[in-house]
């Protein structure tokens, strides 16, 4: 008696979704409208400070703080020690969170 598939009939409709026309979303929109046009966006330079900077030390580390008579976390990243590249040479400490 089964020349059907057992996955149902192709004009059989999907279960749940009472849709009266297949394809139709039920939002106003119909197949060929519903495409918006992709915009391209534009390279912004972001600056962080460490463009004249040489990396001379760089860890994944957590921070801590000691208060209240004991250590609190107070974040996880990336830790650098980064020395300036011009005549006059400085170093600092910096850390950013992940």
């Amino acid at each position: 008696s089964g020349s059907g598939s057992i996955f149902g009939l192709k004009t059989d409709q999907p279960l749940g979704l009472g849709l009266s026309n297949p394809g139709s979303s039920g939002f106003g929109t119909s197949g060929a409208s519903a495409v918006s046009k992709i915009e391209t966006l534009q390279e912004v330079v972001v600056e962080t400070g460490e463009e004249n900077e040489e990396v001379v030390f760089n860890a994944d580390s957590v921070l801590f703080e000691f208060a209240d008579g004991g250590w609190k976390e107070r974040g996880k990243g990336e830790v650098k020690v980064n020395v300036t590249s011009g005549t006059e040479k400085k170093a600092r400490v910096l850390m950013r969170s992940k």
